[in-house]
C-alpha cells in the first residue's frame, strides 16, 4: 500500500473571477510516483485537525510558492497569511503526532521561522542552478551536486534555528538543507518537482519521510 503524503499548495488570486485558488505543480505527481507515494493536496482553508483525523498520513510536504508574511514582505502581492497560519498549524500537529515533515524552499524557510530562526535577503538565487555540498548521515562526504534555485530569501548560519543541523550548503555559504536535531523534520531549498528528479534528492526525501 502506498504511503499517503499530504502536500500544501500555493495561493493565487484571480481578480478577474474574484477567486482565491490553491495551486500545485502537476510535476509533483511524477515525484510522488518515483517515491511510491500517494499525494494528498491540502486546501489552505481546511482544518488541519480534521485532516489529521480523517487520513492516515505518513508524511507532510510544505511546498514552495508565496512570500512569507514577514514585515519586509507584507506589501508583496503573493503573501497569504491564510496559508502561513495553515502551515504553522500543520507543523505543530506534525510534531505532536510525530508525522515526518519536509519543507521545500518556502516550506523550509517557514519551518526555520517556526523554530525561532529567520530568513534573510540573498542575491543570485532566482532561476539559476548552482552547486551545493552535501554531508548526509556519513553516506555523502562533501559530495558536490548541482541544484535549481528559485528564491530571493534564504537561511544563513546566523539565521538558522539552533534546533537544526545543516546538511547541504551552497557555495555562497547559504544553507540549502537541514534536519531537526530531535524530530523527523527537515527542509531543502531546491525544487525536486522542477527539472530532473535525481537519485540524491530522492534519497534525501525518502530518508526523511520514510520510517
Amino acid at each position: 500500500m502506498k504511503k499517503i503524503i499530504a502536500i500544501t499548495q500555493r495561493v493565487e488570486r484571480f481578480n478577474k473571477y474574484g477567486e482565491l485558488r490553491d495551486c500545485l505543480d502537476q510535476s509533483w505527481s511524477a515525484v510522488a510516483k518515483k517515491l511510491n507515494y500517494e499525494l494528498l493536496p491540502l486546501p489552505n482553508n481546511s482544518n488541519p485537525k480534521e485532516i489529521f483525523s480523517a487520513f492516515n498520513l505518513s508524511g507532510i510536504i510544505l511546498s514552495g510558492g508565496n512570500s512569507i508574511s514577514i514585515d519586509e514582505n507584507n506589501d508583496e502581492e503573493d503573501v497569504s497569511i491564510q496559508r502561513d497560519n495553515f502551515e504553522r498549524e500543520l507543523i505543530r500537529l506534525s510534531i505532536t503526532q510525530q508525522i515526518p515533515l519536509l519543507g521545500v524552499c518556502r516550506g523550509m524557510q517557514l519551518i526555520n521561522i517556526y523554530f525561532g530562526g529567520s530568513i534573510v535577503k540573498i542575491n543570485d538565487h532566482v532561476n539559476v542552478n548552482h552547486d551545493i555540498k552535501i554531508n548526509l548521515k556519513n553516506k555523502y562526504n562533501n559530495l558536490i551536486t548541482n541544484v535549481n534555485s528559485y528564491h530571493n530569501w534564504g537561511i544563513t548560519t546566523p539565521s538558522l534555528s539552533s534546533e537544526f543541523l545543516p546538511f547541504a550548503i551552497a557555495t555562497d555559504g547559504t544553507i540549502e538543507g537541514f534536519v531537526h536535531r530531535n524530530h523527523k523534520v527537515g527542509g531543502i531549498m531546491w525544487h525536486p518537482e522542477r527539472g530532473e528528479f535525481d537519485a540524491i534528492t530522492q534519497e534525501i526525501i525518502k530518508n526523511l519521510l520514510d520510517d
